[in-house]
C-alpha cells in the first residue's frame, strides 16, 4: 500500500490559507488565533467558503475548521480516523466494510 506524501499536494506555507483548495459544499467554520471557533452556534451552522473569505478579509478568521458529523439536514457527514500506524488499516477496512483507498 502506497501512502500519500506532501509531494502529491500543493504545499502551503505555515499560516497560509488557500480557499480555492476547499470544495464549495464542505461545511466550514471560522477559527481564531488559537484555532478555536469564535462564532456562536458554530456546531449547528456551517459556513461557506465565501463566508470564510469575508471573515479573512475583515481580519477576523485566522484558520478554517471543517465540521464533522451530519450537517445541512443530511444524515451523513465527515468522520475523522486517527491512523497511528500501518497495522490499523486492516481494522479500518474491517469496520468500514470496504478497502482503504490509496
Amino acid at each position: 500500500m502506497s501512502l500519500m506524501s506532501n509531494q502529491n499536494f500543493n504545499a502551503l506555507k505555515p499560516g497560509e490559507i488557500n480557499l480555492s483548495l476547499i470544495p464549495v459544499d464542505w461545511p466550514l467554520t471560522q477559527l481564531g488565533e488559537n484555532k478555536n471557533p469564535y462564532k456562536t452556534g458554530w456546531q449547528n451552522k456551517p459556513f461557506t467558503v465565501n463566508d470564510i473569505a469575508h471573515e479573512i478579509e475583515e481580519g477576523l478568521c485566522k484558520a478554517v475548521g471543517l465540521l464533522g458529523g451530519p450537517v445541512y439536514n443530511e444524515p451523513y457527514g465527515f468522520v475523522w480516523v486517527d491512523i497511528d500506524g500501518p497495522t490499523v488499516y486492516k481494522k479500518i477496512e474491517e469496520l468500514a466494510g470496504c478497502p482503504v483507498n490509496e
